[in-house]
C-alpha cells in the first residue's frame, strides 16, 4: 500500500503510538518518539528493516543528521517511508543550529540533501506550526520520503 499523504502517515503514527492493531499484519513500523533518547543505538542493533519509520518531534534533538540518515538505509525497505517533522533554521545558515532552548533547527536544504545521497525521494513537505515554545510559535516541516534506491554509504 502506498501512503503519498502526510495525513495518512500522521494517522499511521498514531495508531502505532498508541498501539492500536488495527495495521495490517505484514507492516512493519516503527514510531519514534521523544521519550526514545538512544534512537541512533537502537538503529545500530536493529537487523530487521522496516516499512515506515516515523519521527515526530525527534530530529528537533539531533544537530547533525548524518549518522541517523546513514543507519535508515540498512533500517528502511526499498519502497518504504520516512515521515518525520523538524524545525526550520530561522536562526543561522548553516545546515544545523541549537537554539536557545536545548532543540535543534535544521535548514531544509541540508535535510533534502542527506535524504537524496542516502536514496530517498521527497515525496511532500508541509511547512506549518509544530508547536509552541511559552507563546512563540515553532514553524518547522512534515516531510515525507520514500527510498527509491539501495545505497551503500560509506
Amino acid at each position: 500500500e502506498k501512503y503519498e499523504n502526510i495525513e495518512e502517515i500522521v494517522s499511521l503514527y498514531k495508531k502505532i503510538e498508541s498501539g492500536e492493531s488495527a495495521l495490517p499484519k505484514d507492516f512493519q513500523a516503527l514510531a519514534l518518539t521523544r521519550l526514545n533518547l538512544s534512537i541512533t543505538n537502537y538503529l545500530k542493533e536493529n537487523q530487521t528493516p522496516y516499512q515506515a519509520i516515523i519521527a515526530g518531534d525527534v530530529l528537533t534533538y539531533i544537530g547533525d543528521l548524518k549518522p541517523l540518515t546513514k543507519l535508515l538505509i540498512k533500517n528502511i525497505n526499498i519502497g518504504g517511508y520516512f515521515c518525520f517533522s523538524i524545525s526550520k533554521n530561522t536562526y543561522s545558515k548553516s545546515e544545523y543550529h541549537l537554539t536557545p532552548s536545548g532543540r535543534f533547527v535544521h535548514n531544509i536544504s541540508y535535510v533534502m540533501r542527506q535524504l537524496k545521497h542516502c536514496g530517498f525521494d521527497v515525496i511532500k513537505t508541509q511547512e506549518k506550526v509544530l508547536r509552541k515554545e511559552g507563546t512563540k510559535d515553532v514553524v518547522g516541516y512534515i516531510i515525507l520520503a520514500r527510498k527509491e534506491l539501495e545505497v551503500v554509504y560509506e
